[in-house]
């Protein structure tokens, strides 16, 4: 993630320790003892850090502790401390804070276009949303609209019915008001299956789950309503080109290819490292 790529001009601290033991016997006078017994002891710390610049730099501190037997030793146990600095600075190759700082601006960006990537998902969803619920305002008016248009079919078809009676027309005129009439009675059928269909969706969109709440009836607030807008041309491309997100997610993706190029090239460079050590003892 990016705070573990953060992480790299972090100090670190590292120790060592150890011991050991040997004995053997002694092959002539000057081993001081009939069997040598070596006895030692080792601490080392060391504190380092990265240099934003290609370099870095450390701190060390050894610290041993030696005991035998034998007679011909006159510091024993013997202690050996001894305090280190050492510093390295890249001259080509990784050499820069744009190079250094590379994996850093890549994750940031990386991260930028994970958040651009949700934010693209939640419009969609939320557009998806929207669109489901007008929809569904569609669908009630079209059967409405269905409805009435059924209603005055059968108006019709008893006033074809009546002048049939008293003959001011063809009883044929009757044959074609009930076939108005079936075909309005279809129109509902089709109409309502849409109602259900756009309330489906909606429920799905919406995350029901609950059985009970499938079975439910969605009744919108809202209506539809014939309304008039007018916007700059200039003025609503800009807005777009601006707050488009995958715009944006582009951007950053030129960014990155554009960080990788820069480290690719210095990549080719050579080596060649400055180094300076100093140790006091």
């Amino acid at each position: 993630g990016f705070l573990a790529t953060t992480g790299v001009f972090d100090f670190l601290l590292n120790s060592d320790a150890g011991a050991n033991y040997s004995d053997s016997p002694a092959t002539n006078q000057l081993v001081g003892a009939p069997v040598a017994v070596q006895r030692g002891r080792r601490f080392d710390l060391y504190l380092s850090k990265a240099i934003p610049t290609g370099g870095s730099f450390a701190i060390g501190w050894a610290n041993t502790r030696s005991s035998t037997n034998s007679t011909f030793y006159f510091l024993n146990p013997a202690y050996d401390s001894g305090l280190t600095f050492s510093i390295s600075q890249s001259l080509l190759r990784g050499f820069g804070t744009d190079v250094t700082r590379a994996p850093i601006e890549v994750a940031r960006r990386s991260r930028e276009i994970s958040r651009v990537q949700f934010e693209q998902v939640v419009i969609a969803t939320v557009q998806a949303v929207d669109s489901a619920y007008w929809n569904l305002i569609y669908a009630i008016d079209n059967l409405k609209v269905k409805q009435h248009s059924l209603k005055l079919a059968q108006d019709l078809l008893d006033q074809t019915r009546t002048r049939v009676r008293i003959g001011t027309s063809a009883p044929i005129d009757i044959v074609q008001s009930e076939a108005t009439v079936a075909s309005r009675e279809l129109d509902i059928i089709v109409a309502e299956n849409q109602l259900e269909n756009a309330a489906d969706l909606l429920k799905d969109l919406m995350g029901f789950e609950n059985p009970q709440d499938w079975n439910s009836r969605i009744v919108p607030t809202d209506a539809l309503e014939v309304t008039t807008t007018t916007a700059e041309l200039e003025q609503s491309i800009a807005e777009a080109l601006q707050r488009r997100p995958d715009l944006r997610q582009r951007e950053l993706e030129t960014e990155i290819d554009q960080i990788n190029v820069l480290t690719a090239r210095n990549a080719v460079l050579p080596q060649l490292n400055l180094g300076l050590n100093y140790g006091l003892t």
